[in-house]
């Protein structure tokens, strides 16, 4: 009898867990984001779109206009791509994933991804939105 309780009981608990997600950062100075930077710029948000690349992931591309340029080549815009978003009936939410929206600021450290795009070094930690 004892034995059908426990087992009741943990089917019961089988069946009411949940999965955990969870993002882990290790801390990274701004010092180290800086030395692992191609280039760190300021600007606004121009457009944000949510596009499927050709291997079928789905990718975020956020354009801005930048206003200052602090280290790498100087730019009038920088489109950042990043994992996540919403296609059609897709999506994919990426825990960390830094968030734009059109007319914001932001400081950026970037790393050149080689197809014209670039990725925010150290994933969300590479992005600072910048209040006035």
């Amino acid at each position: 009898m004892l034995f059908r309780r426990s087992l009741v009981a943990f089917v019961a608990l089988l069946a009411g867990a949940q999965s955990a997600r969870a993002t882990l950062y290790v801390a990274t100075s701004d010092r180290a984001l800086a030395r692992r930077a191609d280039a760190i710029v300021a600007g606004t948000v121009e457009s944000v779109t949510t596009v499927e690349t050709a291997g079928g992931r789905i990718a975020t591309r956020v354009t801005l206009a930048v206003d200052a340029t602090y280290k790498g080549r100087r730019t009038a815009t920088v489109v950042v791509e990043q994992p996540g978003g919403r296609v059609g009936d897709r999506e994919l939410f990426v825990d960390g994933a830094p968030i734009y929206r059109v007319g914001d600021r932001h400081l950026l450290f970037l790393a050149d991804h080689g197809d014209g795009t670039a990725r925010t070094v150290a994933f969300g930690m590479g992005s600072y939105r910048l209040e006035e």
